[in-house]
């Protein structure tokens, strides 16, 4: 399959589609109705690879997507996530995304006081956090953190007996979407189609070399157009593989794992550590 593109610049704003849509929303939902048994994610967990459909990320995705509308996210309402690369990390991603919210990422190395000044430089109000560790570091300046309502855990594990109102787990943010759409079976839908171009859709922060971190604001428009361009500079088929190790606040991991697999419908593999890689089934040292 080779996706069509559509870059107009004559008319103003400029017309960006792939494959007739102008969304991130809308391809991600084409993409799921169209190619639902082709794996699109592939994980490795204990040593064992794992499959993900494309229907299961459309699944997953709708659920935390109507989990957060559950639990009150307007549109344009800012959700942050600290975690390494992972299954759930792009399984938030497009539900936020495709429900209208704005998803930023969190490097799961960030200290604290970092976590402290992303969430309020971004007012962000729901963080996704992957364990107890990146939960710890929320925990310890979310009373300095106006904004934020809701922590959403990934890995519960050493967590089973947390009470606090504030957290609940990534399954019950899905079991809240699905009952979400029981009583509300059009908004999925209705939410992913009414996603504009010029919607702010990702904030992605710089290092703060120089200063403190700036979120770049990165619209609907801007990321369709560097899916075409990475795709005009690659050539990346259907058949291709990527191994995913960048973490997915770092805009080059967020592009190539997640949008540009968006844009070309192929695959990527999800690594265990970065102490190994897969090579033709098996797992090799590699070399530096």
């Amino acid at each position: 399959m080779s996706a069509q593109h559509q870059v107009d610049t004559s008319v103003s704003p400029p017309t960006v589609q792939i494959d007739g849509c102008s969304t991130i929303a809308a391809l991600f939902l084409k993409r799921v109705a169209e190619l639902p048994a082709k794996v699109v994610i592939r994980e490795k967990d204990f040593g064992i690879w794992n499959e993900y459909t494309w229907d299961d990320f459309g699944r997953e995705a709708k659920e935390a997507g109507l989990g957060l509308k559950a639990l009150g996210l307007n549109r344009s309402d800012v959700c942050s996530i600290a975690s390494e690369i992972n299954k759930e990390w792009m399984f938030a991603d497009l539900g936020i995304i495709c429900v209208g919210g704005v998803s930023n990422g969190v490097y799961p190395t960030d200290a604290a006081d970092q976590v402290e000044y992303l969430v309020n430089d971004s007012a962000t109000r729901f963080y996704f956090a992957e364990d107890d560790e990146q939960l710890d570091k929320v925990l310890a300046v979310r009373e300095r953190c106006p904004t934020l309502e809701k922590i959403i855990i990934f890995d519960m594990e050493g967590l089973r007996h947390l009470e606090d109102p504030m957290c609940i787990s990534f399954d019950d943010l899905k079991a809240l979407g699905r009952a979400y759409e029981q009583d509300h079976p059009e908004c999925w839908a209705r939410e992913a189609a009414a996603a504009d171009a010029e919607d702010l859709m990702i904030l992605t922060y710089t290092s703060g070399t120089t200063g403190r971190p700036k979120g770049a604001m990165i619209s609907q428009r801007n990321m369709m157009f560097m899916m075409i361009s990475l795709q005009r500079s690659y050539g990346i088929r259907s058949s291709d593989e990527q191994l995913g190790f960048l973490p997915l606040a770092h805009v080059a991991g967020r592009m190539f794992y997640t949008f540009v697999v968006l844009e070309s419908a192929s695959l990527v593999n999800i690594v265990e550590s970065l102490e190994t890689v897969v090579r033709d089934q098996q797992e090799v040292a590699p070399s530096i």
